[in-house]
């Protein structure tokens, strides 16, 4: 599976959304979710720890 454009596009949007809650659109909204299944995909491809990270909201997290 070719990943360079799904990569490239992955840390374009982590640079100017360092949150994936940032994403400009409403909380849970179809775009979001949509952008969140795209890096999903890209981590069980790749298995770049970064893109778990970046859609798993640890900030929303309780212990």
């Amino acid at each position: 599976m070719k990943t360079d454009f799904a990569r490239g596009l992955a840390e374009s949007v982590m640079k100017r959304h360092p949150k994936a809650s940032d994403y400009p659109c409403r909380d849970w909204c179809y775009p979001q979710g949509y952008l969140l299944i795209g890096f999903s995909r890209l981590w069980e491809a790749v298995k770049d720890e970064r893109y778990r990270d970046y859609i798993c909201f640890p900030e929303n997290m309780t212990a």
